[in-house]
Parts: C-alpha cells; sequence; structure tokens
C-alpha cells in the first residue's frame, strides 16, 4: 500500500491551483504552484502539509484577510457542492488557519466551521485554546447545540486532552472542568460520530486526570443512564477496563468469581512467527458470570523489558462451564512494536486478575 504521505505530491499541487485566483498565481509568489518541486521521499506527511500551507499563505501576500477572503467562498461552494472531495485535501487550509489565522479569530473560526464539515478542524482549533481557552471555549460550547453532527463532535474532538497527532492541551490538563460543558451537552447525543469522540475525550482523561474522569463517569452512570450514555461509558472506560481497574470493571458490572484458568502456548517460536494461545476458562461456580478475558504480554526490549495488553475474549460463563478460547499473536516488527529474541511471558487478566501464566522463548 502506497504511503498515505504520498496524497500531497505534484498532482495535488495542481489540483489546488483551480482553487487559487489567476493573479495571484501570475505573482511572484505564486511561482511554487508552477514549478515541478516534488517532495522528497524522506518528507513527512505533516512536513509536506506544512510547505504547502506556507505557500498557499504566500500566494496571498502573507496576508490572511486575503486568504480569508478568497478561500471563504471556495469553501462554501464545495459544502454545497454534490462533488465529493477527499477530505485530506483540505488539511493545508486548515493548517493555514492554525500557523498564521490566531489574530483573525472570528476570520478563522468562520473558516474552521466550514473546513470541519469538508474534513476536521481539530487540530486547527487548538492553537487558539491555548492562546485564549476562555474564548474558544465559549465559541465551541455553542456547537454543542447545533443540528449538525460534525459540529457537534468538531466541539468534543477539537477540546481532547491528548488528541492522536496533535499536540497536548495543557490548559485542559491542568483545568479539565473546561471541557466538561461541552460533555455533559454531548453525553447523549444520538449520533455514533459524536458519541466515540466523547468517549476518547473522556478516555483521555482517565491518562491525564483519572480522578476527574471517575467523577464524570459515576455521575452519568447513576440512575438507569440513556442507552447512549451508556455506550459512551462503557467506550471511555475500555483503557482502564485493560488495565483490570477494579472500579472501572464494576461499572460495567464485572466482579471477580471462582475459576480455574488453564493456559497452552508453545514453548518456543521464532522471530515472524504467530504465536497460538489457548486458554481454557472453568466456572467453578453453579451462577452464570460476565467475563472479561485479556492478555498481557511482556517482552524484552532493546534496554529493558515492555508489556502490552492485548484485547480477548469477554462474555458470559454458565454455572460450572468450560470454555475454550483461542488467540494469534504476530510475533514480528509492526509500525509500532519492535520484537527482539528473549524469554516472553503471557499472563491471562480474567475480571482485572492474574490467573494464569506461562513463558515461551523467541529465536
Amino acid at each position: 500500500m502506497e504511503p498515505f504521505k504520498n496524497f500531497f505530491c505534484e498532482s495535488y499541487k495542481k489540483q489546488l491551483t483551480a482553487f487559487i485566483p489567476k493573479h495571484l498565481l501570475s505573482s511572484p509568489s505564486g511561482q511554487y504552484f508552477s514549478r515541478p518541486s516534488p517532495f522528497k521521499e524522506e518528507i513527512p506527511f505533516r512536513n509536506r502539509v506544512k510547505e504547502i500551507a506556507k505557500n498557499l499563505f504566500l500566494v496571498h501576500n502573507q496576508s490572511f484577510r486575503s486568504f480569508y477572503q478568497h478561500t471563504l467562498p471556495l469553501l462554501q461552494d464545495a459544502k454545497r457542492s454534490s462533488e465529493k472531495i477527499n477530505g485530506f485535501f483540505w488539511d493545508p487550509f486548515c493548517m493555514v488557519v492554525q500557523l498564521y489565522g490566531l489574530d483573525d479569530y472570528s476570520e478563522s473560526f468562520e473558516l474552521m466551521e466550514i473546513l470541519t464539515q469538508l474534513f476536521t478542524a481539530e487540530f486547527a482549533v487548538r492553537p487558539f485554546i491555548e492562546k485564549d481557552p476562555d474564548q474558544a471555549f465559549s465559541k465551541l460550547l455553542e456547537y454543542t447545540k447545533s443540528d449538525n453532527e460534525h459540529l457537534r463532535r468538531w466541539a468534543s474532538e477539537g477540546t481532547r486532552p491528548r488528541l492522536p497527532w496533535g499536540s497536548n492541551l495543557t490548559p485542559v490538563i491542568n483545568n479539565p472542568n473546561l471541557t466538561r460543558p461541552i460533555l455533559e451537552n454531548l453525553k447523549n447525543d444520538s449520533s455514533k460520530y459524536v458519541q466515540k469522540s466523547v468517549a476518547n475525550h473522556l478516555n483521555d482523561f482517565s491518562w491525564t486526570n483519572p480522578g476527574f474522569f471517575y467523577q464524570i463517569i459515576e455521575a452519568w452512570n447513576r440512575n438507569s443512564p440513556p442507552e447512549n450514555t451508556q455506550w459512551i461509558i462503557k467506550h471511555a472506560l475500555r483503557s482502564e477496563i485493560k488495565k483490570g481497574n477494579a472500579k472501572a470493571l464494576k461499572l460495567v458490572g464485572i466482579s471477580s468469581f471462582p475459576n480455574r484458568v488453564d493456559l497452552k502456548l508453545p514453548k518456543k517460536i521464532y522471530l515472524g512467527d504467530s504465536l497460538e494461545i489457548i486458554c481454557i476458562l472453568h466456572s467453578k461456580q453453579h451462577q452464570t458470570a460476565d467475563y472479561i478475558a485479556d492478555l498481557e504480554l511482556e517482552l524484552p526490549g532493546k534496554k529493558q523489558s515492555r508489556k502490552k495488553v492485548f484485547k480477548g475474549w469477554s462474555g458470559k460463563l454458565q454455572g460450572n462451564e468450560k470454555v475454550v478460547l483461542k488467540k494469534v499473536l504476530p510475533i514480528k516488527d509492526n509500525s509500532v512494536r519492535k520484537y527482539y529474541p528473549g524469554k516472553y511471558w503471557v499472563k491471562i487478566l480474567l475480571n482485572g486478575e492474574v490467573c494464569a501464566q506461562e513463558t515461551f522463548d523467541v529465536e
């Protein structure tokens, strides 16, 4: 599969020229868009976006007002058009707002409001929050009442404490109550798109502000919350459940029960092979029990060992029932993890408790 960064290449630049007024393209600062300038292979995705954004700003005479005046009608037309454009086409436009629009608050939010419906402005809005949290949150709170799910989702996603690919929001981490009004307005949203964002927002707090996280979760979980809120709570708790946190498990109705767990795996495999894990779960009580069984893999590192919890199995175990559970883990390098020869540990976390463990060697 071709790296996604290659979306921003010479053909993209040619497509982009259709959205720039001709008199600007013919100016000296417009030469970037007329001369070949293929990106070197080693230039990463975000750097390509920044380079295009920088030249978009230059071609508008380094005037954000000029960029706003020419871009707003183009975005409005694109929003009305039935022709669908790949959302990432608009990423450099978001980057212009993010880098150069901080002193033009109203114009920037007008552009971001449309951009987030064509793509997403969740990254672009974060510098505005860092600069003036009160002003930014006042505006974003208004979007939680919008009929448009993209705008409601933006209010949550753009204010997440730890947005993937984005910087941490220091004002929110220092004062998590800043986003609480937004979360409260969206806790029973009917859109799954919005629900996922709210759940991810809360999951961020489980890492940065766990006390605040449980304060919200427990408050929302009282008095039989609506189905939409229940879904958000369960999804928000996923990291805490994988950690085996007893409080999180109790909130989703999971508790320990008498059991026996047998774990079977090969004693030795080779780098690049897949590890087949067989977990035999025995209930030692008469009542039916809910279970969540995850896998913790402790693996050697270059300097020290590391741990990774993999999602395993969940379900209901009837009284005195035995179930055989199987899972295959590839032991080969990927984009986020490198594997080394050595001794590995596999542990079964059943409802938050280590119930079985075995070792295997990798050569």
